[in-house]
């Protein structure tokens, strides 16, 4: 070998070495970029939790579907709105930094809550319906969102199967 091959051959193994390292960082940023999503739908959730601790009797009467009264009414949809808001901050962060898959195990969950708890699901359809109307009024080319699709897929398929509902208080989501 002359010195030409020799440094043709170093000059090969740099560029292929500077490709893994390249590779490793955008791995790294993923991951950094995965964790610190989480880590905002978990403060996200963190508040929801604290406004629903402060009102606990509405969303346990609430989620059960129980008669509220017009200002109970009101706190009520506004803890199903920001649950639903971590809910699909989860999602949409999921799905841009690891794709589909991976989010929508949010929107199982929140589909899940949903079944597990008619007032709630009561709220967040009609919340969803007026959004739409709105939206297509102002955009002729409005088409449900991704997060609303699927949640909805998600609920259908848990209404045809009809799992049994655990009795008792179960707060997940």
């Amino acid at each position: 070998m002359n010195w030409k091959d020799v440094a043709e051959a170093i000059g090969l193994v740099a560029i292929v070495a500077s490709l893994v390292f390249v590779g490793l960082q955008l791995r790294q940023a993923q991951d950094i970029g995965l964790a610190e999503g989480y880590s905002m739908a978990i403060s996200t959730w963190n508040d929801a939790d604290s406004q629903i601790n402060e009102h606990v009797e509405i969303w346990r009467r609430g989620t059960a579907g129980e008669n509220l009264d017009e200002n109970e009414a009101t706190i009520f949809a506004s803890l199903v709105t920001q649950v639903n808001h971590a809910a699909i901050l989860g999602f949409l962060h999921s799905q841009q930094v690891a794709g589909i898959d991976q989010a929508k195990i949010f929107a199982q969950d929140f589909a899940g809550f949903l079944y597990r708890n008619p007032g709630a699901r009561r709220i967040w359809v009609m919340q969803e319906k007026n959004f739409a109307t709105y939206r297509k009024i102002l955009n002729s080319d409005y088409q449900t969102h991704i997060w609303t699709q699927t949640v909805n897929d998600y609920l259908t398929e848990l209404d045809r199967q009809a799992p049994p509902i655990e009795e008792g208080i179960f707060v997940d989501w």
